[in-house]
C-alpha cells in the first residue's frame, strides 16, 4: 500500500485501485470505466480520493471523489466530470439525488468568462464572483430568451422565493415565476418596477414581458384613405389597417401586399 498523505493510503491492483483514509475506516474501489475515465479526468491530482462506492442511481454509473464525481451514461455515451465550485455547488444542493437538479448531460464549457455546464434537469455557472443554478421553468423561460447568448446574459444569482413566486436576475433583467404569470423584466421599466417596491410594492407581479406591443389608443386612430395601388413600396410606409391596432412600434411598420393608407398619401 501507497501512503496518499496523512493516514489515507491507496493501492494498486492489477484491475483497479483500494483508497482507505485510515486502517478503521471504509475503503473504495476505483475500477473498470470510471478508472479510466479517473485517470483521464487528472486522477486524484485533480478528483482527490474516492468518498464513495460506484452506484447506478438513475441512467448513469456515479462514483463520487473528495473534489469531483465522474459520470457514464448507461447507454455508452462518453464519460463527464463534475469538478471545481461547481460540484461543490451540486453536492451541496444534493447531487443527482435531487430531481430538480438531474445528472451532468455535458461537460463544463467557457461562457463570457465564466464556466458552464449543463445537467438534465438545470444548469450551472461558475462565475467569479459565484456559482449560480438555473433550473425548473426558469431555465425554460431562460431559454426562450436565448439563454446566456440572448437578453439575459448571465445569471447573477439563483433562484429566490419571494411571496408566492420565484425570482432570478441576469445580467440583462430578471425573470419571475408567480400566479400572475412568467415574465421578464429589465432596463428602465425594471428600474421604476423595483423603484416602486417589485412584487411586494404598488405593482405587484408582472403579467406580461417588458417588451409587449403598445396598443394604441382610439383617438389616435386616423380615419383611412384609400389607395390607388397598394402600400408597401421600397419608399412607402404600411400601417395596420383600422381594424387592427397594435405594433411593436411606429418606427417599423408593418408591410403588407396591399393595406389601407393613412393620411400620408401613397408613393
Amino acid at each position: 500500500a501507497v501512503s496518499t498523505g496523512g493516514t489515507s493510503v491507496r493501492q494498486t491492483f492489477q484491475s483497479g485501485l483500494v483508497y482507505a483514509e485510515s486502517p478503521a475506516s471504509a475503503a473504495f474501489s476505483v475500477r473498470g470505466s470510471v478508472l479510466m475515465m479517473f485517470n483521464r479526468f487528472g486522477g486524484e491530482a485533480a478528483l482527490g480520493r474516492p468518498t464513495s462506492p460506484e452506484s447506478v442511481p438513475s441512467a448513469v454509473y456515479r462514483q463520487e471523489f473528495q473534489d469531483g464525481g465522474i459520470y457514464l451514461p448507461v447507454s455508452g455515451a462518453p464519460g463527464l466530470s463534475v469538478t471545481g465550485p461547481i460540484w461543490k455547488l451540486y453536492r451541496s444542493s444534493g447531487s443527482d439525488g435531487n430531481a430538480n437538479l438531474g445528472y451532468p448531460t455535458g461537460m463544463p464549457t467557457a461562457v463570457g468568462g465564466s464556466t458552464r455546464q449543463v445537467f438534465s434537469a438545470s444548469t450551472f455557472y461558475a462565475r467569479p464572483a459565484g456559482t449560480y443554478i438555473v433550473r425548473g421553468y426558469l431555465r425554460t423561460l431562460y431559454g426562450s430568451f436565448g439563454g446566456d447568448a440572448g437578453r439575459m446574459g448571465l445569471p447573477t444569482e439563483s433562484e429566490r422565493a419571494v411571496g408566492s413566486g420565484a425570482v432570478q436576475k441576469f445580467d440583462g433583467g430578471t425573470l419571475w415565476v408567480s400566479p400572475a404569470g412568467a415574465t421578464a423584466t429589465w432596463g428602465a421599466i425594471q428600474a421604476e418596477y423595483l423603484r416602486r417596491g417589485g412584487p411586494t410594492g404598488s405593482l405587484g407581479w408582472p403579467s406580461s414581458h417588458a417588451g409587449s406591443p403598445v396598443t394604441a389608443p382610439a383617438s389616435s386612430l386616423r380615419p383611412p384613405l384609400p389607395c390607388s395601388r397598394p402600400c408597401g413600396s421600397s419608399t412607402g410606409r404600411s400601417w395596420p389597417s383600422r381594424s387592427t391596432t397594435t405594433w411593436s412600434a411606429p418606427s417599423t411598420p408593418t408591410r403588407r401586399t396591399a393595406c389601407t393608407c393613412w393620411t400620408s398619401p401613397c408613393p
